[in-house]
C-alpha cells in the first residue's frame, strides 16, 4: 500500500492495511490516534532488523518534569519522551503562542505548597515541563477536539492558529520560544517567494543547527461527528506542496494558508510535521536492499 502512495495517483484499496490494525473502515478516530498506532506497529515490526531504532532517532522528544523550590532553588525531576508533541490551541492564535503557555510554569503555594526534600519544609514552588531533547522529525498535534465539561459532550475548534514553513528551534530547549518570519506570501509557491525562504534557512543556520521546514500537514474538515481527513506534503524536489485525498493534486497557496483554520469550511490542520534541516540520523544505515 505504502507503494501505491508513492507510484499512484488515485487512492490505494486500503483493507489490508485496516485489517492489520484491527480497524473498522466506519469507525470514527483521530489522526494522532492513528499516528501512535502506526508508529507502535512500525517498531514492533523493526525490532530485529537494522533499522530497529528508526522510528526512536527520528522521532523522540525528550521532556523534564520538574518541582524547583523557591526557597533554596533546590528541584527534582523526571525525564519522559515521547514521539509527539499535543499542544492546546484553545485561547492562542498561534503555535507559538501555544508553546510559552504550556512551558509557563504553575505556581505551587498556600495549601497547594510542595514539601521540598532539600530544605525539609512546605515551600512555594514551580512545577513546569523544560525541553531536553528536539526530534529529527518534530511532529506537533494541534487539539482542536476538546471536551466542553458544561455540556459534557466534545466540540471542534475552528479558529485560525498560524503556524509558518519554516522555524528557528535554537532557542527552544532554554526558552521555550521558537522562532520564524511573518511572511505575507505564505506557501507562495512564486520563484521569489522560494528564494526568500532559501535565504531565510541560511540565516536561522546561523543561530544553530536546530532549524525546521514544515513538509506535511493533516488537516480535518467538518464536524465532530463527521468530517474527512486530508494530507497536504510538499514536494522535496519540487518544493511545492501536494494534497493527498481521493486524488493526489497540486494544492494552492491559497488552500495551505486555508488549513490555519478560521471557519468551520476550512480543512483545518490537526497534525503539522517539520523536519530538521540537514541530514536524517539513519541517512548512511539504511540498507541499500531496503
Amino acid at each position: 500500500m505504502f507503494y501505491a502512495l508513492q507510484t499512484e495517483k488515485s487512492s490505494p484499496h486500503i483493507n489490508d492495511l485496516l485489517r492489520c490494525f484491527q480497524l473498522h473502515p466506519y469507525q470514527q478516530g483521530e489522526a494522532m490516534e492513528f499516528f501512535y498506532v502506526l508508529l507502535d506497529s512500525l517498531e514492533t515490526s523493526l525490532k530485529k532488523s537494522p533499522l530497529k531504532n528508526l522510528i526512536r532517532d527520528h522521532y523522540t522528544w525528550t521532556f523534564e518534569n520538574y518541582l524547583e523550590c523557591t526557597y533554596c532553588k533546590g528541584s527534582t525531576s523526571r525525564q519522559e519522551n515521547v514521539y509527539a508533541f499535543s499542544l492546546d490551541i484553545e485561547g492562542t492564535s498561534s503555535i507559538e503562542a501555544a508553546f510559552l503557555h504550556y512551558f509557563e510554569p504553575e505556581v505551587l503555594d498556600g495549601d497547594n505548597c510542595f514539601f521540598c526534600q532539600h530544605c525539609c519544609g512546605r515551600r512555594k514552588t514551580f512545577k513546569g515541563v523544560r525541553v531536553v531533547q528536539l526530534p529529527y522529525i518534530a511532529t506537533i498535534g494541534i487539539k482542536r477536539f476538546v471536551f466542553n465539561l458544561e455540556d459534557m459532550k466534545t466540540e471542534k475548534l475552528y479558529h485560525k492558529v498560524v503556524f509558518h514553513e519554516i522555524i528557528d528551534m535554537n532557542q527552544f530547549i532554554s526558552t521555550g520560544k521558537i522562532y520564524s518570519d511573518d511572511d505575507t506570501e505564505e506557501f507562495s509557491d512564486t520563484p521569489a517567494a522560494m528564494e526568500r525562504r532559501e535565504q531565510q534557512k541560511r540565516r536561522f543556520l546561523l543561530n544553530g543547527p536546530y532549524v525546521y521546514e514544515l513538509y506535511c500537514i493533516v488537516a480535518h474538515q467538518g464536524r465532530v461527528d463527521a468530517g474527512n481527513y486530508s494530507a497536504f506534503i510538499k514536494c522535496l524536489r519540487t518544493k511545492r506542496w501536494l494534497q493527498f485525498d481521493t486524488m493526489v493534486s497540486l494544492a494552492t497557496p491559497q488552500l495551505i494558508l486555508s488549513t490555519l483554520g478560521g471557519t468551520n469550511q476550512d480543512p483545518s490542520a490537526v497534525c503539522l510535521y517539520y523536519r530538521q534541516l540537514g541530514e536524517s540520523p539513519q541517512h548512511n544505515k539504511i540498507p541499500i536492499s531496503i
